[in-house]
């Protein structure tokens, strides 16, 4: 019989994985935070952060897995399979152009952070895909800024947005 796979859990691990292969390669700004949930529910635990003397600079650059997970039961031999919606977001300044935010943010942080990240995905133990891993992925320039209007942070981040992370989950042996 096989356990339940907490996939937040098994992402949590994947972020610990990115934070000692980059720490190793003598990466800066570290450490790398890890947050999953609902958008409004990342929103306002940043909030928190940022409303705490000890922890409001424990906050960036960030991983967010974004949930509701689906997992797809139907596929044999595995626990599931799953699409997933990730975001890598580090801090910036609204007063950047778009020239700086690449020079400052997604070539030196936010890229070499997602590259780790989907390396680590890949050698996960309890996931496994098709072929190559397989996603979506957009540079987000100020992000939230293109919906509404609006920032949906409180915080000026970039991010790189990575979706539809097609994963199979391997059943947990008991």
């Amino acid at each position: 019989m096989s356990e339940p796979v907490y996939i937040v859990e098994e992402v949590g691990t994947v972020v610990t994985k990115v934070n000692a292969a980059l720490t190793q390669a003598g990466f800066s700004p570290l450490p790398i935070y890890y947050m999953y949930g609902h958008p409004l529910e990342i929103v306002k635990r940043l909030q928190e952060l940022s409303n705490s003397v000890t922890e409001k600079d424990k906050k960036f650059p960030l991983i967010i897995l974004f949930t509701d997970i689906t997992v797809d039961k139907s596929t044999s031999g595995f626990y599931g399979s799953t699409n997933l919606r990730m975001l890598v977001a580090n801090i910036t300044q609204p007063e950047y152009i778009s020239e700086q935010r690449t020079d400052l943010n997604f070539k030196p942080v936010l890229h070499p952070i997602k590259n780790e990240l989907i390396r680590q995905i890949s050698l996960h133990p309890q996931f496994t895909f098709e072929g190559e891993l397989t996603y979506k992925e957009t540079d987000m320039y100020f992000y939230g800024s293109q919906i509404n209007n609006k920032n949906i942070f409180n915080d000026y981040i970039d991010a790189i947005e990575l979706k539809d992370i097609r994963l199979n989950i391997k059943n947990k042996i008991c």
